[in-house]
């Protein structure tokens, strides 16, 4: 069983490696498809990390085309499923990043506190 369930988490990192490469080739069309295939596996298969990184990668996506709205959204849930799922050094990075993109663009209560949650999930 144990290689069975080992098998299926390893097609969701295929799936957000494949992900990456599209939005290097800037392949918005084969993103979304393997996008969509990735959350269907993830509503079937709880695999924590994947899941967190598969928001970061949405969100970055949305920062690209310039979509910051949905960037913040998809950043915020980012972070909020990587709190749930106890996964606290993608919510130490993703919240430093979002914290980052709060002070650029001069909203610096939002800026702080996704630094202090940043800081409350930094893993020496």
């Amino acid at each position: 069983m144990s290689e069975f369930l080992s098998e299926k988490h390893q097609k969701v990192y295929a799936l957000r490696n494949m992900i990456e490469v599209y939005i290097e080739l800037k392949d918005w069309k084969n993103v979304n498809k393997v996008m969509n295939e990735a959350f269907h596996f993830l509503s079937i298969y709880d695999v924590p990390i994947a899941h967190v990184q598969l928001y970061g990668l949405k969100a970055k996506i949305f920062n690209i085309r310039g979509d910051y709205y949905e960037y913040e959204k998809n950043m915020q849930k980012a972070i909020e499923v990587g709190v749930e799922k106890k996964q606290h050094r993608l919510v130490a990075e993703l919240s430093y990043e979002l914290g980052n993109f709060y002070n650029e663009n001069r909203s610096y209560k939002l800026s702080a506190k996704y630094f202090k949650i940043s800081a409350e999930n930094k893993m020496d």
